[in-house]
């Protein structure tokens, strides 16, 4: 096996300036989020164009905070699995925080926001469909 990848993130100046020196280094779950969202953003507006911005904009926030919090859950359950050959409880109880707060506060934000967009955005697109012939799906702008 292979040693850990590791993503380096350069932190925006302005975090620079309110941060202590040693917490400039962005975690790589959160560090994703942005580049998603500038993905995520292009494309849900070609899908949804009578959508209001602030719809699209939270239906992406939201899309990328599930992705973060999916990402945050695999990397606990990989430090739960390093603990396979002696548990320390100390390490579970942080773990076992971490997993808790992971779900049961940051996910639980984003699905409670995104099921009204998703249903707003979900109601659009079988809306599109009665209107346009089955051709005219989804064209780049």
């Amino acid at each position: 096996m292979g040693g850990k990848r590791k993503l380096r993130v350069k932190a925006p100046k302005s975090i620079m300036s309110v941060l202590p020196r040693g917490s400039w280094k962005i975690p790589a779950p959160t560090a994703e989020i942005l580049p998603l969202q500038a993905k995520l953003t292009p494309l849900l507006k070609r899908a949804w164009p009578n959508g209001k911005e602030t719809d699209i904009s939270g239906l992406t926030a939201d899309l990328a905070g599930l992705w973060e919090v999916s990402r945050v859950h695999i990397i606990l359950v990989r430090k739960l699995l390093k603990m396979a050959d002696g548990l320390d409880r100390r390490r579970l109880q942080d773990v076992t925080q971490d997993l808790d707060v992971n779900w049961f506060s940051n996910a639980s934000g984003h699905l409670k926001t995104m099921k009204r967009e998703l249903g707003r955005f979900k109601n659009s697109l079988y809306a599109a469909k009665r209107r346009q012939p089955e051709s005219r799906k989804w064209r780049k702008a």
